[in-house]
């Protein structure tokens, strides 16, 4: 059923597998429909009640910006989940290449809703387990309560690693610290060293003006103070203005 290796995660391994495309069952590597298969390990087996439940939640969201779950498979503590798959299925694990806006349709993958249905505190916030969680808010490390702000923190590091071209954590860094955003904090202090935040494999081939208020719009979402982090829509805003502006300088040149 397994082909390949594609990668592992705390209590994860991906493997890319192939199932037939009426049937949905295994089929040779090469024929029908290429999935991605990750497998469970015994640390991170959720009880048959939990485990059913996620999946069902996970299964109610078709979008054509999330990446598919086709089926899954539970047998004592053998847990896997099916998705669909995409060559570029985990970002910074693809070469370097530049997308075009008609090639560019990111999907979120392998992503889950650990918090859903379970028990919350006495505000109404969601309660879930800290451990392992790379881009959480602070306040959600202290309290392990969830709240909309802290998903806004959450875009901040994802946005931090676009920009960047780093992972959110990376232990060859162990000179600097492995985590991207304290790397990170020594820049967005002073605006003449943004621009040491981003990719240097760009060479500076991009729009400054754009690029300046893109980290600006991450060091709000990254803000201690919760206050401050901007709405969803307020970014998509900001960051929609960057697309139109870039897209107008290359039409006139």
């Amino acid at each position: 059923m397994f082909s390949s290796f594609l990668g592992e995660g705390r209590c994860t391994h991906v493997f890319k597998g192939w199932i037939d495309k009426q049937t949905l069952l295994a089929s040779k590597p090469g024929f029908g429909m290429a999935v991605a298969i990750i497998k469970y390990s015994p640390e991170g087996f959720l009880d048959h009640g939990k485990w059913s439940a996620e999946v069902n939640y996970l299964g109610c969201f078709l979008h054509q910006n999330l990446i598919e779950l086709i089926g899954y498979c539970l047998e004592d503590e053998n847990s896997l989940l099916v998705y669909e798959f995409h060559a570029k299925w985990k970002l910074g694990r693809s070469p370097f290449q530049e997308l075009s806006l008609q090639e560019f349709n990111p999907k979120l993958s392998v992503f889950s809703l650990a918090g859903a249905g379970r028990a919350s505190d006495d505000i109404g916030h969601a309660v879930v387990d800290i451990s392992g969680w790379v881009y959480a808010a602070p306040e959600f490390l202290l309290t392990g309560a969830l709240s909309a702000k802290c998903n806004i923190y959450s875009f901040g590091v994802i946005l931090l690693e676009l920009l960047s071209g780093r992972c959110a954590v990376d232990m060859n860094r162990a000179s600097v610290g492995p985590n991207l955003v304290d790397w990170a904090k020594p820049y967005w202090g002073d605006e003449k060293m943004l621009f040491n935040i981003m990719d240097h494999r760009l060479d500076g081939q991009y729009p400054k003006k754009g690029a300046r208020v893109a980290v600006a719009v991450a060091v709000m979402c990254l803000s201690t103070v919760i206050k401050v982090r901007p709405t969803m829509a307020e970014v998509l805003t900001v960051l929609e203005r960057i697309s139109d502006a870039n897209n107008t300088s290359k039409r006139l040149q």
